[in-house]
């Protein structure tokens, strides 16, 4: 991983001490469940925090993938079967048509992985 991190420090310039420190100071995690995620949006339903918790990190992962000019793919998972199809429904009736990435959703409810794809292409206005 330290080394990943010294290519990418290179690649776009970066000077870290501490590159591994830093990188997890970048990670984002959504807890829609925590007191500062209802704070912020309210106490919600689970499959409705998930969906502003989406929105908004395939928010930040297309402008990450514009500045690098990189293809993106976005992936979610769940073990909660209405929260797949909710999620599913969401990125193929909005976020897909707002983001131009490949998106797939994992349906991890059963003893095995069940996976979509959703891809469609933009509208360009």
């Amino acid at each position: 991983m330290l080394k990943n991190l010294e290519i990418w420090n290179k690649i776009f310039d970066l000077k870290y001490d501490d590159p591994i420190k830093e990188y997890l100071n970048s990670c984002k995690i959504y807890c829609v469940s925590g007191e500062e995620f209802r704070k912020i949006n309210g106490f919600l339903p689970t499959e409705e925090a998930k969906k502003i918790a989406l929105k908004d990190f395939t928010k930040k992962v297309n402008e990450f993938g514009t500045k690098i000019k990189a293809k993106i793919k976005l992936s979610f998972s769940d073990d909660d079967i209405k929260n797949v199809e909710i999620i599913k429904n969401y990125m193929s009736d909005e976020l897909s048509l707002e983001y131009p990435m490949t998106m797939i959703v994992y349906d991890s409810s059963k003893n095995e992985l069940k996976k979509d794809i959703i891809k469609k292409i933009r509208n360009i206005r």
